[in-house]
């Protein structure tokens, strides 16, 4: 499916910024999501998350950089990634 998010920031130096995303569900239990986000300073970032179902109740994500970028007009794309677990109810 493909989706969008907009995300507001009244408070902070980044005013708002947008996601685009496409995810594909390449099983039941696995999927990928390729990222591109714009913001309000005019940055174009682009990432990648994976999806993996671990159990009835249990998820595990993964991503790239995009998601730990800083919000101020002179940080970089971000660095590292991120690894979520999330428990289903």
């Amino acid at each position: 499916y493909l989706g969008t998010r907009l995300f507001l920031y009244p408070t902070l130096q980044a005013v708002f910024e947008v996601d685009l995303f496409c995810t594909w569900n390449l099983s039941d239990a696995f999927a990928i999501t390729p990222v591109v986000n714009y913001n309000s300073f005019n940055k174009i970032n682009a990432g990648l998350a994976l999806n993996l179902q671990a159990g009835e109740n249990i998820m595990l994500m993964a991503g790239s950089s995009y998601l730990n970028r800083m919000f101020s007009a002179g940080a970089s794309a971000g660095s590292g990634g991120f690894i979520k677990l999330v428990y289903i109810r």
